[in-house]
């Protein structure tokens, strides 16, 4: 048996130009590729895990990494939400 990421991907608001796709990672391996707006899950072991994404778009941006871990059986959900301020995806466990 193993443990689920559940990743949620807020959309933008409002028009924005150059918005590419955004690769998310599990541990330094590319696990997704979504949009914004868009979801997924990401079946891994039990354990600690690092999660971050790299938005491609006029500049190619890595957030910073948002640590998990999680117990045998168990799902954790990430939201990403844009930061128009800082251009990046910030993510949350919970």
């Amino acid at each position: 048996m193993s443990s689920t990421l559940i990743i949620q991907l807020k959309p933008i608001r409002g028009p924005m130009l150059k918005m590419g796709a955004v690769e998310l990672f599990v541990d330094d391996a590319l696990a997704l590729t979504l949009q914004m707006g868009e979801g997924g899950t990401v079946a891994v072991a039990a354990g600690p895990h690092t999660v971050h994404t790299v938005l491609h778009g006029a500049l190619k941006r890595k957030s910073r990494p948002c640590k998990v871990s999680l117990a045998e059986g168990q799902s954790v959900e990430v939201t990403g939400s844009y930061s128009r301020l800082w251009g990046n995806i910030k993510l949350t466990a919970g």
